[in-house]
């Protein structure tokens, strides 16, 4: 298994700058990998990320409100697990969105794979565990005949969760991106 620093190092190549110390030269690493570009203008840009904000601020309050229900829907050791379950994959995406809306293009080779593995593995995984924390979490409510309309509500309040995670992947999944050499360790011609 490669250690982080190869997997940097492996887009940089080491060049020798004269400095004025013992060795005479000083390294300076120069990027030499890919340059990522999202295939949008500014304004499709700045749309995509106040939907992609608005929809984590949904998903944020919508999955706080029906996890703070005192409903039996929350009671379920099943559901309840799976449930804390889904913040591992959520940090995934909440860190990929941030990266997305804050990013410049083009990008470096690894902010490009952070956003996308960040959003690609977060947001499906995030809303098929809270998926299955409902399904197990109803099936408990009617085995021990313990539901009600606010059961319901809070049902309802995960399944947007969720939905806004999976509608923020699918989202991101129709992106085209634009691939650039590197010339002197700035953005080049096509690759």
């Amino acid at each position: 298994m490669k250690r982080t620093h190869d997997r940097f190092i492996k887009n940089y190549e080491k060049i020798q700058i004269p400095a004025d110390n013992k060795k005479g030269y000083r390294i300076k690493l120069r990027y030499k990998g890919l340059w990522y570009s999202w295939e949008m203008t500014a304004q499709e840009k700045k749309s995509r990320n106040i939907r992609y904000l608005l929809m984590e601020a949904v998903s944020i309050a919508a999955f706080i409100t029906a996890a703070l229900q005192p409903v039996g829907l929350n009671t379920g050791r099943v559901a309840a697990a799976i449930s804390v379950l889904s913040l591992i994959p959520w940090i995934a995406e909440l860190w990929g969105v941030f990266r997305f809306v804050t990013a410049r293009t083009p990008m470096m080779e690894s902010d490009f794979e952070e956003i996308r593995k960040g959003i690609r593995f977060g947001c499906p995984v995030r809303a098929a565990l809270i998926a299955a924390a409902l399904v197990t979490g109803i099936i408990e409510l009617l085995v021990t005949r313990k539901f009600s309309p606010r059961n319901m509500i809070s049902v309802l309040l995960f399944l947007l969760s969720a939905a806004a995670s999976y509608m923020i992947y699918r989202d991101y999944l129709t992106l085209r991106y634009s691939l650039r050499k590197s010339e002197d360790g700035k953005p080049g011609g096509k690759a």
